[in-house]
């Protein structure tokens, strides 16, 4: 329900002391909450990327994969790097978390990527892919959680 990632957008000092200490916490769903809201422009990249990259070596799959969406929303430099290990994992969402992020910082590996996509084969990675390709350069990005 976002609750947490709600209440905590409008104290950013509170998030940012909250951010630092959850990479410990055993509750995921925080976890995954305030990774997804230090994606905020508001942040500095120095203070919030290095606590997103954190969050991006979760152990937890969705924890990582709303990091990655996080610094690409940011158009963090750190995004390309972070998505190709991503796509490395071959977990399906964490490949189309890779995609999204490679859209969101305009990579030029992203043709290439969403070639590979299609040659995955996954029902639900290969329709992301050809979504991305259809959609208009200036749209958003960030559409898979």
């Amino acid at each position: 329900m976002e609750i947490l990632k709600r209440e905590l957008t409008a104290r950013p000092a509170h998030l940012l002391a909250l951010a630092r200490a959850a990479p410990h916490s055993p509750e995921r769903d925080a976890r995954w909450q305030l990774a997804d809201a230090l994606g905020s422009d508001e942040f500095a990249a120095d203070e919030v990327e290095p606590l997103l990259e954190q969050f991006f070596h979760d152990a937890d799959e969705y924890v990582s994969r709303r990091a990655l969406l996080a610094l690409a929303r940011r158009r963090s430099k750190r995004a390309e790097a972070l998505a190709l290990r991503a796509w490395g994992t071959e977990h399906e969402y964490q490949r189309m978390a890779a995609l999204d992020a490679l859209s969101a910082v305009n990579s030029p590996l992203l043709p290439s990527y969403l070639d590979l996509a299609q040659r995955d084969g996954r029902e639900y990675l290969v329709d992301f892919a050809n979504r991305l390709r259809a959609r208009p350069a200036s749209e958003d990005t960030s559409k898979i959680g």
